[in-house]
């Protein structure tokens, strides 16, 4: 992204104490996700540009840009995790 939002997670990965993940869409909705149900699924370790493709946008995107979140912030709506 022309921004560098994207840029600087580049190598992030799904920690298993993530509690958040903030979220971006190509539309510009941002928002952030709960990943326990990735977590669930044994996927911790895994690199979040591998987990881009099972989030949705209400816009009907099929794919939205993750990053860690520094601090413990309360998801908030707009974005769908597929298995």
């Amino acid at each position: 992204m022309a921004d560098g939002y994207h840029q600087l997670e580049i190598g992030a990965r799904l920690e298993p104490g993530a509690r958040t993940l903030s979220v971006r869409c190509a539309c510009g909705r941002r928002g952030s996700i709960d990943p326990a149900p990735w977590r669930a699924q044994g996927l911790c370790g895994q690199p979040l540009e591998s987990l881009e493709p099972r989030v949705r946008c209400t816009c009907g995107a099929r794919r939205s840009m993750l990053a860690p979140i520094c601090a413990d912030v309360a998801p908030r709506g707009g974005f769908w995790i597929f298995r």
